[in-house]
């Protein structure tokens, strides 16, 4: 049986990335997701030498930055800390989608 952290939803596993985050940085994780899909696209458009898809990707991530940062400070969540915490959980979301076969 997986131990929950006491402040846990039944809903919501600790083991999740989004287990791990504290409940009000939750809404954020979509946004954080958000630039940090835009930021592997410039990534992948680089690696690959394409111009055009690197100039849409910077674009795409800059629009996603002004977002994430907006909506954090909206949250009261622009601590190094906090920031941490959605990076990892992001990071740790999108590396469990990828091994996901579905």
């Amino acid at each position: 049986m997986s131990e929950r952290l006491p402040d846990s939803p039944p809903d919501r596993p600790s083991d999740s990335p989004a287990g791990r985050l504290p409940e009000r940085l939750l809404p954020l994780l979509d946004v954080q997701l958000g630039f940090e899909r835009a930021h592997l696209a410039c990534l992948r458009a680089a690696e690959a030498g394409d111009e055009d898809a690197l100039h849409r990707g910077r674009a795409a991530r800059l629009s996603a930055m002004r977002a994430l940062i907006t909506a954090r400070a909206a949250a009261g969540a622009d601590s190094a800390p906090d920031r941490d915490l959605l990076r990892l959980a992001a990071l740790a979301a999108l590396e469990q989608e990828s091994a996901d076969p579905a």
